[in-house]
């Protein structure tokens, strides 16, 4: 599984990341934000959107979702 987090989710890395892991057939996790028509929403199979228009609204919105998931998987 890839958890792939970019808050433009324009980032040409993470977008070369979420390629290859669903190539591979892995499953892949993304969060994103900034504008709701970015690239990486549509790269993942389960996508997380924060209409958050500030990288630090993101980023702690972000941590809060991952925060989350981690405390129910414990």
């Amino acid at each position: 599984m890839l958890v792939a987090i970019s808050s433009s989710g324009n980032s040409p890395n993470v977008l070369a990341g979420c390629e290859m892991a669903m190539s591979l057939g892995g499953y892949v996790v993304t969060l994103s934000a900034m504008k709701s028509d970015n690239l990486l929403i549509s790269q993942g199979n389960l996508n997380f959107y924060v209409p958050a228009e500030t990288y630090g609204a993101a980023e702690t919105c972000h941590a809060a979702i991952l925060h989350f998931w981690m405390d129910q998987m414990i």
